[in-house]
């Protein structure tokens, strides 16, 4: 994996009250992000969209088609993009962490990353299930893999990297402090906090050896506070 003081735009930066993601993205590559942060869920039929929360206007995205998600989004005021049309924006620009957010649909995510040519530079697929992490990588051992966390110690979380097989752990911000590091420094961890909007904490972050890189909703900030860190 390569150097640290890496910037994913979380769902693309700051939003408004509508989720429009492929504005917030592209607008994110524009300021600088290196990478995107996104939310993936699959329908019934096994449409990819990108969306945070699992409904939209209380019906469950895995419960209805494609067509009838993009419909339902429209109706409340937004686009409901495909990861595929994330793929195609991102491609050559940008790393995408692309988080899973229900088990089903590796197969197909992975074999979407094949078909569009995606490295293990380009992408890392992250979730807070576990299971999902290491299906993932049982399906391609190539494709990098993150375990999402928070609210566990750094002796559990740890641990249960190790369980999964990740290459990537993604701890809450808040619980990274001194110890948290140095224990994932003496463990050879890989980390990427999430949702890093301090300066202070970036800062701090990015000095860090097992630190890869923060996820932010203050990309223009982050982008600033790196550059003074980073010597001239």
């Amino acid at each position: 994996m390569s150097s640290n003081g890496l910037i994913f735009a979380h769902r693309g930066g700051p939003r408004g009250p509508r989720e429009n993601p492929i504005d917030a993205f592209r607008s994110a590559i524009a300021a600088g992000a290196d990478g995107l942060e996104l939310d993936v869920h699959s329908t019934r039929d096994g449409r990819l969209v990108v969306h945070h929360d699992d409904a939209i206007g209380g019906a469950l995205i895995g419960a209805m088609t494609g067509n009838a998600a993009r419909e339902l989004a429209q109706a409340a005021g937004y686009e409901l993009p495909e990861l595929a049309e994330v793929i195609e924006l991102a491609r050559g620009r940008v790393r995408l962490d692309v988080e899973l957010k229900a088990p089903g649909c590796e197969r197909a995510v992975v074999k979407l990353f094949a078909d569009n040519g995606l490295s293990a530079a380009d992408v890392i697929v992250t979730s807070f299930n576990a299971q999902v992490v290491a299906r993932v990588a049982e399906i391609d051992a190539d494709v990098l893999t993150g375990w999402v966390v928070e609210q566990k110690s750094a002796a559990d979380a740890i641990d249960t990297y190790f369980e999964c097989g990740a290459d990537v752990l993604v701890p809450r911000h808040d619980m990274v402090n001194g110890d948290f590091l140095k224990e994932a420094e003496r463990e050879e961890v890989v980390l990427l906090p999430w949702t890093v909007n301090d300066p202070g904490s970036m800062r701090w972050l990015f000095k860090a050896p097992a630190v890869l890189g923060i996820i932010t909703d203050r990309l223009t900030e982050a982008v600033r506070v790196r550059a003074e860190a980073r010597p001239a």
